[in-house]
């Protein structure tokens, strides 16, 4: 399902055929992240497990507002997210927006290994595996359940396209060429591995919305900074110097290092709120589901905006739940 009209979009491997133009469609992707603004967004683990126990299949689509046309949501590596059992491990997504008003929203899952060194890893011999799906909607009010829905139809994603078969004698100048097309066995592959990997996406679907969801938010906990391990030389040099001249020497240093970039760090107040829960051993409590409310407002209830109602810590003891914050997203103008 390639979004990006590559010369072979049928042919091309969604996770990793033999077409080298699946890596090219994964780079342009990357491209398309840098050109609005390399902008990421890294969420920590308490925040990344009340997403996993938070419902999204019922949000409208419509309801969602963007930051920027195109970013990046990171939510570390996700143990249980083993991308076709292959050590494929998903830790985050591209998320490009740069098409919503056409109705498409394309997910691209990254994934990460644990036996692969990545400042030594050679990208054009060891294929940086990931897995695109596109949410797909045309009429207002469509969830993001009914999105998948419209995209599996559209797209076929499990049944293998059927391609003609090019194998053959061919002539050139004065000799006999043999081809052997495996344009079919190819879309085999592809089908299998779309299906193999759905139920993960799905998976990792929960992370991303509720990430987006929460980017939406009227007020969310949001700190623009460079990661802890930055070097403090070149961070100290940022924030006091005042010629332009030391600035950019430090800015391009950074760059040089290639690992270091400001990032938008998430949900510091609700890390610091949730990790000073009871484990559960003293208190036996058990979680909740959250979910998000379409809820009406405005004159004559005619508007609609997603209130997130989190997870809560059931005390079975006490019959009761910790209370939680709610988050409201407001519309758009």
């Amino acid at each position: 399902m390639c979004p990006r009209n590559c010369p072979c979009p049928r042919n091309c491997p969604l996770n990793g055929g033999a077409c080298p133009t699946q890596e090219l469609s994964y780079f342009s992707y990357f491209a398309t992240f840098m050109l609005h603004g390399q902008n990421i967004f890294s969420f920590p683990p308490v925040m990344t497990d009340l997403f996993r126990m938070t419902d999204v299949d019922d949000v409208q689509l419509d309801s969602i507002r963007f930051l920027f046309p195109c970013f990046y949501l990171s939510f570390g590596m996700q143990d249980e997210m083993n991308l076709w059992n292959g050590g494929f491990f998903v830790d985050g997504a591209y998320v490009d927006a740069s098409l919503w008003e056409s109705g498409l929203l394309s997910v691209i899952l990254s994934t990460r290994r644990k036996d692969v060194d990545y400042k030594k890893m050679n990208f054009i011999l060891e294929r940086d595996r990931y897995f695109y799906f596109p949410l797909m909607f045309d009429t207002p009010g469509t969830t993001v359940g009914q999105a998948i829905d419209v995209a599996v139809q559209k797209e076929q994603p499990f049944r293998p396209h059927d391609v003609p078969d090019t194998s053959g004698l061919y002539s050139v100048g004065d000799r006999n060429v043999i081809v052997i097309d495996r344009g079919k066995l190819t879309q085999v592959e592809v089908a299998r591995e779309n299906s193999e990997g759905f139920p993960t996406f799905r998976a990792a679907l929960r992370l991303i919305v509720n990430g987006i969801c929460y980017l939406s938010s009227e007020k969310p906990d949001i700190e623009y900074k460079y990661p802890d391990e930055t070097p403090r030389t070149w961070i100290e040099i940022l924030e006091q110097s005042t010629r332009k001249a030391d600035i950019k020497r430090a800015k391009q240093a950074l760059n040089s290092l290639g690992i270091y970039s400001k990032i938008h760090f998430c949900g510091e107040s609700i890390r610091v709120e949730y990790e000073g829960l009871p484990t559960g051993r003293e208190l036996s409590p058990h979680w909740r589901r959250g979910h998000w409310r379409n809820q009406a407002h405005g004159e004559g209830l005619s508007l609609r905006k997603l209130i997130w109602i989190k997870p809560t810590l059931v005390r079975r003891d006490k019959g009761e739940p910790e209370k939680g914050h709610i988050y409201q997203i407001e519309p758009s103008d």
